[in-house]
């Protein structure tokens, strides 16, 4: 910048305007004009190696104190950051070694601000120390805001849901955006179930904030509203008044019926019995099924197992074996972005899984084919089961030396099917170069079921590993180790449950008042002569009574019931896409009569009814395809008075007659 256009902007600056400059070389050319002396900086050198600004922090005793920001390092904007000195200005930012990057000066009826580092490059802290908070302070000061002016991060405060006879804290920050003193003389509150557990006068300078909290307590449920009052010497806003929101529910209660089963079958006989899971509390009780049986006959009778927990495994080829089906989640799954040799990611997982008597809720996922709730998900070298070196506690459909080669590893919530699904696609040996191409996918279930399923394996099969062990190797089922047995197209299911005992569903969620009822199949085909006993646990998030266990008698004897007996329907619910936005459509089978009569709604987590998508309340929203028995509902994100509902997580239900389902959905936008 030469002189003349040094001398336009000390002219301006002399005429009671503001300025903001910035520049990595600030200070370097003085042009022998008071330019500099205008904004208050001198420049010391030319400081800053390439990298050497990681950090850029608030000091001394100003408005940008306590702010703390991020910057581009290695980047074209840290190149030979000059090092400033605050001279007749006040230094507001410095980087790492205490050297000043920028300087502020309040001048003879002007105020100024230099930097030399780029705002551009700078990226957010926490709390206040965002870009967007030192920009209204930088605009405050160069305005010459004089009087006080309150801020608070938040309009409005909204507490979400809360258990009757708990407590929630929200805080607020509030910060003075003028130039003078900011007095808050009071803050109060309306509402006697909310209080305020911080000081109710402050003093602010400029730029200074204080952090308050506020707390909700309620034996009652409902709505409550109240609203934050602050009193300041705020020219603007003497009085100024945010809304407070809460909806205080009951807690989810789980109530189970029967407590105990026994039943009697003949031979080669099929039984079925009820199960009724009522949710006598508010909100929305979740729950997952697991069965546990006793006695060698508990598990699979072909193939392979025990292990010592029980795990039996069967595969595709096996007359009662699982079903191959390639469900491709390319598309539509989680990328989990593993892009390397001996490298995992780590992930959460949408329900509490349930491995060898333990529960988890997070998995490692490694690119060496195996999944694993332990330390070590890097491991290239297979081992056989069980094997007391790392890795342990591990699901593995195919564990070798792998490579990503030109592939991807997917996860995807299939809520439809209530399976989690972890799929490698065109995923390679590593011994092959990359030339040997193979994809295949691991299903997680709630009730502790496992598929491992083999689209399109190619290369050499003889060197991996099939199968699962525990947290310490003292169990674990190996279905193969370096042999010849995986092929394409083929699935394996490995599990615990009996398999002459199956429930219809094994997780679900539940509204309060609305008892939802499961069919449990009794199948004595196989089975030997006399009693067979089993335990069903449900487990749920009533904090209170977490797990039910139910007894289980099965006594082989008696006549033959036929299919035809069977009192209980499946609804095949399903809803795709989940998530979804701004719509999604929800599928269903039900005889004619039964749509006509059916309840079908929408809740929010409350478990409060939003919307009304039965027939009696719209009847041209319901479709019927060509199978007469099949119909879908569209739900647009709204609710009865046709108001977009917010993001988040929301309930369908389906009643008609005893039969009730609920599945989960989950509004993005």
């Amino acid at each position: 910048m030469g002189p003349v256009e040094q001398q336009i902007l000390i002219d301006f600056m002399n005429s009671g305007k503001g300025v903001y400059l910035e520049g990595t070389n600030l200070g370097f050319d003085h042009q022998g004009t008071d330019f500099w002396e205008m904004f208050g900086a001198v420049y010391l050198s030319q400081g800053a190696e390439h990298g050497d600004v990681e950090e850029v922090t608030g000091y001394g005793d100003n408005f940008a104190v306590s702010m703390n920001f991020g910057y581009q390092s290695y980047s074209f904007a840290d190149i030979f950051i000059n090092r400033l000195s605050p001279g007749s200005g006040e230094g507001i930012l410095h980087s790492e070694e205490m050297y000043t990057r920028t300087v502020a000066k309040s001048g003879a009826g002007y105020n100024a601000i230099s930097s030399a580092v780029l705002f551009g490059a700078m990226s957010d802290g926490e709390g206040l120390s965002r870009k967007v908070d030192l920009m209204r302070l930088y605009l405050a000061y160069l305005y010459q805001e004089d009087d006080p002016s309150i801020w608070t991060s938040q309009s409005e405060i909204d507490f979400g849901y809360v258990l009757n006879g708990n407590s929630q804290e929200r805080q607020l920050i509030i910060q003075n955006s003028g130039l003078n003193e900011l007095n808050i003389e009071s803050i109060s509150l309306t509402n006697e179930h909310f209080t305020l557990e911080s000081e109710p006068s402050y003093d602010l300078a400029f730029g200074q904030n204080v952090e308050i909290s506020l707390n909700f307590s309620a034996d009652e449920t409902g709505i409550f509203a109240s609203e934050l009052e602050i009193i300041s010497n705020d020219p603007d806003y003497p009085v100024l008044t945010i809304p407070i929101t809460v909806n205080c529910f009951q807690p989810q209660v789980i109530s189970v019926e029967p407590l105990e089963f026994d039943v009697s079958a003949g031979e080669n006989e099929i039984v079925q019995e009820a199960l009724t899971i009522s949710n006598l509390g508010g909100g929305i009780l979740d729950y997952q099924i697991l069965v546990y049986a006793e006695g060698e006959e508990s598990g699979f009778r072909e193939s392979g197992g025990p292990d010592n927990f029980g795990h039996y495994w069967k595969d595709s080829f096996e007359e009662s074996g699982p079903e191959f089906e390639w469900l491709d989640i390319s598309q539509y799954g989680v990328n989990l972005g593993i892009t390397n040799v001996n490298s995992h990611a780590d992930i959460e997982l949408p329900f509490p899984f349930y491995f060898y008597g333990n529960v988890y809720e997070n998995i490692a996922v490694s690119s060496n084919g195996y999944l694993t709730f332990g330390n070590n998900a890097d491991d290239s070298s297979n081992d056989q089961i069980p094997f007391v070196i790392d890795p342990d506690n591990f699901i593995a459909p195919l564990w070798d030396y792998l490579t990503p080669a030109s592939g991807s590893v997917y996860s995807y919530f299939d809520e439809s099917q209530s399976r989690f699904i972890i799929q490698y696609t065109n995923w390679s040996f590593y011994i092959s170069g990359g030339q040997s191409i193979i994809s295949f996918q691991v299903q997680l279930h709630p009730n502790g079921d496992i598929i491992f399923v083999y689209e399109s394996l190619e290369g050499d099969l003889t060197s991996c590993t099939v199968g699962i062990e525990n947290y310490n190797a003292s169990d674990g089922l190996q279905i193969a180790y370096n042999e010849e047995y995986l092929q394409s197209n083929m699935a394996i299911e490995i599990s615990f449950q009996p398999e002459w005992l199956q429930l219809s569903q094994y997780m679900g969620s539940i509204l309060n008042n609305e008892p939802e009822e499961l069919v449990i199949t009794f199948n004595s085909s196989g089975l030997s002569p006399g009693v067979h006993n089993a335990e069903i646990q449900i487990h749920s998030n009533d904090t209170h009574n977490s797990q039910i266990t139910i007894p289980v008698a099965f006594t082989v004897s008696g006549t033959e019931l036929s299919e035809a007996d069977i009192p209980f329907s499946d609804p095949q619910l399903s809803i795709y896409p989940n998530p979804f936005n701004p719509s999604t459509t929800i599928s269903f089978s039900l005889t004619a009569e039964a749509v006509l009569n059916a309840g079908l709604g929408i809740y929010n987590l409350a478990g409060q009814k939003i919307k009304d998508l039965s027939s009696s309340h719209s009847p041209a929203g319901i479709s019927q395809s060509q199978d007469n028995n099949k119909y879908s509902v569209i739900w647009n994100g709204t609710d009865d008075k046709n108001n977009s509902v917010a993001s988040g997580i929301y309930f369908f239900r389906l009643s008609s007659g005893e039969l009730k389902q609920t599945r989960k959905m989950l509004l993005l936008k």
